[in-house]
This record gives structure tokens, C-alpha cells and sequence, in this order.
């Protein structure tokens, strides 16, 4: 564990307004759910995280980024490899619908996925399986997703079996573009 500190919050919400006129009233329904997650500083124990690592990529199409968690390929913002045993936090958005004006960022409506064929790191998809049979997730261009596993066990990792995350663009015309950000634990020896 290089890094000496981290805190991180992570924030699900939604509201919606709900009316429907009739003769004499205007009934008015307020959905508010909201749900909070605050991470500490440590290892070994519930909302503890130690280390990051986020970026942005492009993915060619019909193309997939395998994220090994393990094998030292991952760098923290400090430059400093990252071989996770633990993630309690995945955040994948597809910017897809981002159009840039330099050709290698051109990239217009691709799907991106999570999961699917050959990921032995599925996280909150659940166990591995026949990799035709891998559960997955798909994001349009435009949207993101995001897990959070405070538990003490979060998701773990297993080094050479368990530790390929893939992020594929299922786009056989564009070029796909989205950040990911993962929290987790790295366990000091």
C-alpha cells in the first residue's frame, strides 16, 4: 500500500414528481430515494478502500479492454502500480455521445459492456461461468453505472483466475470512449 490516505463518497439519487389532473385537484406523488456511502482510509474491515485507479479509453470497435487487476498494468494518479484484492468500487461510463473534433476522438453513439465473454472478474455480476454464458451489462452511449460493496469482503479478486476485468465496445462501426473509476483494497503483506 503506497498511498497514505484516501476518503471517498459515493451518492445514489433520485427524485421524481408524479401528478395527474383530475376535475377538481392535481394529486402530486414525490419520490425521493437517496443513498449515501462514505469510504475511510484502511484495510481488512467495512467501507475501508487504499487504493484508486480511474482513466479514460478508447476502445476501437468491436474491440475489448481486459483490465488485469493483479498484475501491476494498473497505476494509481501517483504512477505507482496498483494489484488490487479487493474492489468495492466500479464506475464505468460510456461518453460515447461525446463527439470530438480530433479524429482519433471521434466517436458518436457505441455501446460499451461490462462483463461478458472471457471475463473471469465479474464483480457484482456474480461467479464466473462459461464465458459464452458470462453475465454482462450493457451501456449505451450516454450512460453509466455504478456498484458500490462496502462489505468487508467487497468483491474479491483472484490473481490469474479471477482478475480480468472487460470492458468491450460492442460497435462494430464506432469507436467507443468511456472513464472508469475503481476503489478498492490492496492487503499489505
Amino acid at each position: 500500500m503506497s498511498l497514505t490516505n484516501l476518503t471517498a463518497k459515493t451518492i445514489v439519487s433520485l427524485n421524481a414528481a408524479i401528478t395527474k389532473a383530475l376535475d377538481l385537484s392535481t394529486p402530486k406523488q414525490i419520490i425521493d430515494v437517496l443513498k449515501e456511502v462514505r469510504f475511510t482510509f484502511g484495510e481488512a474491515d467495512v467501507n475501508l478502500i487504499n487504493q484508486v485507479f480511474h482513466d479514460r479509453r478508447l476502445l476501437a470497435l468491436s474491440t475489448e479492454d481486459v483490465l488485469d487487476l493483479t498484475d501491476g498494468t494498473l497505476k494509481n494518479p501517483f504512477g505507482e502500480e496498483v494489484d488490487f484484492d479487493i474492489i468495492r468500487v466500479i464506475g464505468i461510463f460510456n461518453r460515447s455521445d461525446i463527439v470530438s473534433t480530433s479524429p482519433v476522438h471521434a466517436v458518436t453513439d457505441a455501446e460499451i459492456y461490462f462483463g461478458k465473454a472471457n471475463a473471469t472478474f465479474l464483480g457484482p455480476l456474480g461467479v464466473t461461468g462459461i464465458p459464452t454464458d458470462a453475465p454482462y451489462i450493457s451501456l449505451e452511449a450516454g450512460t453509466g453505472m455504478l456498484f458500490v460493496a462496502p462489505s468487508a469482503t467487497g468483491w474479491p479478486v483472484t490473481e490469474t483466475t479471477g482478475d480480468d476485468l472487460v470492458i468491450g465496445n460492442a460497435d462494430g462501426v464506432d469507436q467507443a470512449m468511456y472513464d472508469i473509476v475503481l476503489l478498492g483494497e490492496v492487503t499489505t503483506p
